[in-house]
């Protein structure tokens, strides 16, 4: 089983060579190294001259500036391996990521396969506990992404390439979310991406990479719902083997990301979902998200209330009742819940926000329209 390092390079000079030498330096070898530059205008082609002086399988292609997404599918076509591991230019792989992945690639059940994953400074440093995701399965895994995508950086994964020429590899019109797309096309046609638990990748965050901008990641994410449509994301949700108010509960997400409020408000009036149930809270988070929708305040509070009486650290309950008392006057229970939503979730930018507004003259609020994973990613 052969195995190309693919990795697209734009101004990496600070980072290019601890991203190759994490590669080099793996307890499996790679058949190649294959870099991308993609019309730097640093030191980064020096840098790469340098390590193929002493590592003589690590081959520089460069091309006019296009995109990571452009400069991936060209370092793919000229890789000779039947796997690929792309890696940006600024993170890093644990030594064993190979090795481990070559185990899972045995299975011969998957089209992809990505692992759990660190945050680092730019200084290597660990910034964030594991983000940890699961295996997804074709339609079910397609719907799961949809909701609560787990795979947060298309680097230190590893894709089969004839799945990728089958899928004509990726949409360089698509920016900011081109890898999630790719993902999302692979589940689609019933094929299933593989997990390692193991933190083996480490993603690097600092002011100049694409993935600081979450603004960027929301408008990808609205391209997304408009390139794939609701009735695909309909057929997917009721093809599944679930409780009949699980498909419900998720499908009504669904209709108010398409901002489809009216649909939403009529589906979740048919749901009677038991408080034993392990989806309840989740059910009373919805519940008052359509009820900000209609602006029924008061009918929103009093259930963010229930929410967080079942769970004292639900962040995005405690935040936007906070900014409920806050539009009502209400300005130091406000602070309060607010501090709580931020000591339970440091990065939770939302609450850092409002708690900011609550000392100014015109204040701009922000809900959380989502629940927050267990562990909330860094965008710098």
């Amino acid at each position: 089983m052969n195995i190309s390092a693919v990795i697209p390079a734009y101004n990496a000079e600070h980072y290019i060579e601890k991203a190759v030498l994490s590669i080099v330096n793996q307890t499996d070898p790679v058949h190649e190294i294959i870099i991308v530059d993609d019309g730097s205008n640093d030191r980064t082609v020096d840098i790469v001259n340098r390590l193929q002086q002493q590592y003589k399988y690590i081959q520089l292609f460069q091309q006019t500036n296009a995109g990571a997404s452009a400069a991936r599918n060209n370092g793919i076509s000229k890789a000779s391996g039947n796997w690929i591991l792309l890696l940006d230019a600024d993170d890093e792989c644990d030594a064993d990521l190979i090795r481990k992945y070559n185990e899972k690639i045995n299975e011969e059940k998957y089209a992809a396969i990505y692992s759990g994953f660190v945050q680092i400074n730019e200084t290597g440093e660990q910034i964030s506990d594991t983000i940890s995701g699961y295996e997804l399965l074709g339609e079910e895994g397609f719907c799961q992404m949809f909701l609560r995508n787990p795979i947060i950086s298309p680097s230190s994964s590893v894709i089969k390439k004839s799945v990728f020429y089958q899928l004509e590899g990726f949409d360089t019109t698509i920016k900011y979310v081109e890898d999630v797309d790719y993902w999302l096309r692979i589940l689609l046609n019933g094929m299933n991406i593989g997990y390692i638990s193991q933190p083996l990748s480490f993603i690097r965050r600092h002011l100049n990479n694409t993935t600081a901008n979450i603004n960027s990641t929301r408008e990808g994410e609205k391209r997304l719902l408009n390139k794939f449509g609701l009735p695909a994301l309909q057929k997917a949700v009721y093809a599944r083997k679930y409780a009949v108010e699980d498909n419900h509960l998720d499908y009504i997400s669904f209709l108010m990301r398409y901002e489809k409020w009216q649909e939403a408000k009529q589906l979740l009036a048919t749901l009677n979902i038991e408080s034993s149930h392990s989806r309840y809270v989740s059910y009373l988070f919805t519940k008052a998200l359509v009820a900000l929708h209609f602006e029924e305040y008061l009918v929103a509070q009093e259930i963010y209330l229930s929410v967080i009486t079942r769970d004292a650290t639900h962040g995005a309950a405690l935040n936007n009742i906070g900014v409920l008392y806050a539009m009502n006057g209400q300005l130091e229970d406000a602070r309060e819940l607010l501090q709580q939503a931020f000591q339970h979730f440091p990065e939770y930018m939302d609450a850092k926000h409002n708690i900011e507004q609550l000392d100014v003259e015109n204040p701009i609020y922000r809900f959380t329209k989502r629940e927050l994973r267990k562990n909330l990613l860094r965008y710098s």
